[in-house]
């Protein structure tokens, strides 16, 4: 669903109170959302035609609702592209990950450009000319010059191959896809006061057995914000109190400019005689 100011756009998805099957209504076509109230009706219109909305899975904006819908569903075609096999490896490199959002798509590009995962259709080199293989098992090491994978050819034999015997291949998928798939896959939420962290969606966190609660890091993080803030809150509680109030007016600063207890003031002489003078 197209986004209004970054945020989801609530839809009027009940029928007006008490609607009778012969009576008039207004119905906006490309939402189904249906009005008793002409004025209701024409607001929502009105707003649906202003340049104002955003694509969710591409961020294209200054569009109207409808452009954003349709951009929409372009992308939702175009992410049936996204290689099945690096699914699981993306997952992974986004859940629970606290990267802004372009840090993100470039760490996960660049890891998979010139790599190579599990269950990938390539070329090797077997018996001094390229074969047709998959994939296997991928090595852990990021230095390529080291890099040796498993794989199976057609005829069912596996061997092993280092990287350089791997015939090269333009990068599984763009920047624009994987973005799309990333924010159709997954959420940024807001935890706390600033800690944004992305988390998939349910069907992969079931599907990849993905943990479900945050890091044990980020939850330590979150506890120390909280009560950070509740001692804020309960310190102002108590300067804002009556009983405080009266004891920060009964200070007075010393010599160094310290509050300290206001002494009473001792009579002087010139008080006695003030007093003999009126009696």
């Amino acid at each position: 669903m197209p986004l209004l100011k970054k945020k989801t756009h609530q839809l009027v998805e009940h029928l007006p109170e008490g609607l009778k099957a012969e009576e008039q209504v207004f119905v906006i076509r490309f939402t189904s959302e249906v009005f008793r109230d002409y004025d209701e009706y024409l607001q929502r219109i009105l707003l649906y035609r202003q340049k104002i909305w955003t694509c969710k899975y591409t961020g294209k904006s200054l569009c109207t609702y409808e452009e954003a819908l349709a951009c929409e569903d372009q992308a939702l075609d175009k992410m049936k592209e996204f290689p099945a096999c690096y699914v699981e490896p993306v997952i992974l490199m986004v859940h629970h990950s606290q990267m802004r959002q372009e840090e993100l798509l470039t760490k996960i590009f660049n890891k998979f450009k010139d790599s190579y995962v599990p269950g990938e259709a390539v070329s090797a080199v077997r018996n001094g000319a390229m074969a047709k293989c998959m994939v296997r098992t991928a090595p852990q090491t990021l230095d390529p010059s080291s890099q040796v994978y498993t794989v199976e050819f057609v005829d069912g034999i596996v061997g092993t191959v280092a990287q350089v015997e791997i015939q090269k291949r333009k990068p599984p998928f763009t920047r624009t896809l994987l973005k799309s798939w990333i924010l159709l896959t997954t959420e940024q939420k807001t935890f706390g006061k600033d800690l944004l962290i992305w988390e998939a969606n349910e069907e992969y966190v079931k599907q990849f057995g993905l943990a479900a609660e945050l890091p044990a890091e980020m939850q330590h993080k979150l506890e120390a914000e909280k009560a950070a803030k509740a001692n804020k809150s309960s310190a102002k509680k108590k300067k804002e109190s009556p009983v405080a109030k009266k004891e920060h007016e009964s200070l007075t600063p010393d010599d160094d400019g310290e509050k300290v207890p206001k002494t009473p003031r001792q009579a002087s002489i010139d008080d006695f005689v003030v007093k003999s003078a009126e009696e």
